[in-house]
């Protein structure tokens, strides 16, 4: 694998995580919400 894969699938995997952070997000501000 070159240098230019590892870089992609890494990028890859760090939007994943970003976009599953930013769900927790809503959730909780959603669970805040229904709390309050």
């Amino acid at each position: 694998m070159s240098r230019g894969q590892k870089f992609s699938r890494l990028l890859q995997h760090l939007e994943k995580c970003s976009q599953s952070i930013m769900y927790y997000d809503e959730i909780a501000a959603t669970v805040q919400r229904i709390r309050q």
